[in-house]
């Protein structure tokens, strides 16, 4: 049994730090709905049942369904926090099934630069450099509480003088000097680095690529965008970070290409840091529909986690996912999985509306007692073993995943340890060549709403391991969803203090409590993901609409 969680002292990566997230986040490890006993859906209720058969009867109705509506009709959705062997495995399994379906970029929002993309999202330089920067931009991030460790060293930045602007839908508390503040809605913050760029294509070099070029014709340049393109045309070493919620942007795309030419046209970095503590990992072990292993072009290519939800599949495989909690669109994730032939569910624990739609639930070892990898922000292995035995019949997911494809009869499943997986995923790495990086044009937003809904997701609500933890569910930094307003949002829309209004997204609905926050984006809501209440609602980011009576 896991009793406690310390820093290893490490200068390159942590320093002698740990987040209070990552310390007491283990305590989610022995939550009462715990995933001990395989359980297997029959007559309607869920009931426990023996490794052999939950098994076999995962895999026969896998091929029921491929036999009858083709492998496209399989998805395979992964946590980005799995470990490299097991996200390999479980693209490998999808691919060896003959579907491309398969993304662990649950909460984004866009794919429509995923062409544009390199081998793996990173921080464009190793971590301590980050503390040395004389420029940042910080676009949809919170980093103090998205990567605390990260925020900790950009902090060092700004007290030494580091010149940083934020662009956000959010006036997130920060805890290191802000010189340039550009807060606006989500289509306003893509206009906003357009502008950005904008200015800096009048005083750079570097050719504007024809796909941005669409995006900065004709924009209006204002004092805080000259003012911060200067910030970063003058820095020595300058960094453009893509935080959180810019991947949850519906304009993910143009943010993308933006932020790309920004950091090309100023010389800093680019710093892509999306959800999840293996996201980089994910990508390298070829967990998206359009690249395999290493990078190299999918065969086949498949739908993205979107896209999975909303052009719902006959079958889904489910790898440490609650996707009522995880999914950027959980009323999506919903009507699919309620109306799915079969939901394999692979993960620690099984929530109230994991048993709603689990077919077999398959219980897998947790963090700490599984061996594994992760590859962090700077492209660094981290191999680690596990420290404590699962409870009950729980195993290794990259055991159950061998398993299973092993009864599936597809090829290279016969792995005796996770040291052979990770051979096989660098080695794949190590073959690939780097992407093109090419990319269609994508357009400037023009969408409009009264009220646009800024779902982000708390600290200790990213994951199902932390949202589990007693003590960090138990401190202010654990909310539930509520409506969030600026003051003069709430006057607009005749909202007061306290009072609870039903809003409505994606065709449903919730009762929510008002509340008078003035970090939040005229026009916009703050409407927490991941968190209590917000297990009905819509896209992350999207139009909310305030339901009369």
């Amino acid at each position: 049994r896991v009793m406690r969680v310390v820093p290893h002292d490490n200068e390159e990566v942590n320093e002698t730090w740990l987040s209070d997230r990552d310390r007491f986040g283990y305590e989610g490890l022995y939550a009462p709905d715990r995933l001990e006993r395989p359980l297997l859906r029959e007559g309607g209720v869920l009931q426990e049942t023996d490794w052999a058969l939950a098994l076999e009867h995962a895999a026969a109705h896998l091929r029921e369904v491929v036999a009858a509506h083709g492998p496209e009709a399989v998805g395979v959705l992964v946590s980005p926090s799995a470990t490299l062997e097991e996200l390999y495995l479980a693209q490998k399994l999808a691919r060896g099934l003959g579907s491309g379906n398969v993304d662990h970029r649950l909460r984004q929002g866009d794919f429509g630069a995923d062409a544009a993309m390199g081998r793996a999202p990173g921080l464009g330089m190793r971590i301590p450099e980050l503390e040395r920067v004389d420029a940042a931009l910080l676009v949809g991030s919170d980093i103090r509480m998205d990567q605390p460790l990260l925020g900790l060293r950009l902090r060092k930045a700004g007290m030494r003088g580091a010149e940083i602007a934020v662009l956000n839908p959010v006036d997130y508390e920060l805890y290191f000097p802000v010189a340039h503040r550009l807060i606006t809605d989500p289509p306003g913050m893509v206009r906003a680095l357009a502008a950005i760029a904008a200015d800096l294509a009048r005083h750079s070099d570097v050719a504007v690529p024809p796909a941005v070029a669409g995006l900065v014709e004709g924009v209006r340049v204002e004092e805080t965008h000259a003012a911060v393109a200067h910030a970063l045309r003058r820095a020595g070493r300058g960094v453009v970070v893509l935080g959180a919620q810019a991947h949850a942007s519906p304009w993910f795309g143009a943010l993308r290409l933006l932020a790309g030419y920004v950091a090309a046209a100023s010389g800093a970095a680019l710093a892509e840091l999306p959800f999840g503590a293996n996201a980089a990992g994910a990508w390298l072990a070829g967990a998206v529909p359009h690249r395999g292993p290493g990078g190299a072009p999918a065969q086949p290519a498949g739908l993205d986690a979107r896209a999975m939800l909303e052009r719902p599949r006959r079958a889904y495989v489910l790898l440490g996912v609650e996707p009522e909690r995880d999914a950027w669109n959980p009323a999506a994730a919903a009507r699919a999985l309620g109306e799915a032939e079969l939901v394999i569910h692979v993960a620690p624990w099984l929530s109230e509306a994991g048993r709603r739609w689990a077919h077999v639930a398959l219980p897998a070892a947790a963090f700490a007692e599984t061996s594994g990898t992760f590859v962090n922000a700077d492209g660094r292995w981290q191999s680690f073993e596990g420290a404590a035995r699962p409870p009950g019949e729980a195993r290794p997911a990259w055991k159950i995943l061998r398993v299973l494809g092993t009864l599936l009869d597809l090829e290279g499943f016969g792995y005796e340890d996770p040291e052979e997986i990770r051979r096989e995923v660098r080695a794949a790495v190590e073959a690939a060549p780097e992407p093109a990086g090419t990319v269609a044009a994508v357009a400037l937003p023009e969408t409009a709403a009264s009220l646009w809904r800024v779902g982000d997701v708390p600290i200790y609500a990213v994951d199902a391991l932390v949202r589990r933890s007693r003590p960090l569910q138990e401190t202010p930094l654990a909310v539930e969803a509520a409506l969030r307003v600026a003051p003069g949002t709430a006057a607009r829309l005749g909202l007061t203090a306290g009072a609870r209004v039903r809003v409505r997204q994606d065709g449903t609905q919730a009762e929510l409590e008002v509340v008078l926050d003035r970090r939040v984006a005229d026009g916009c809501a703050l409407v927490h993901a991941g968190v209590p209440g917000s297990e009905g609602l819509g896209p992350a980011v999207g139009p909310l609409e305030i339901v009369a009576g």
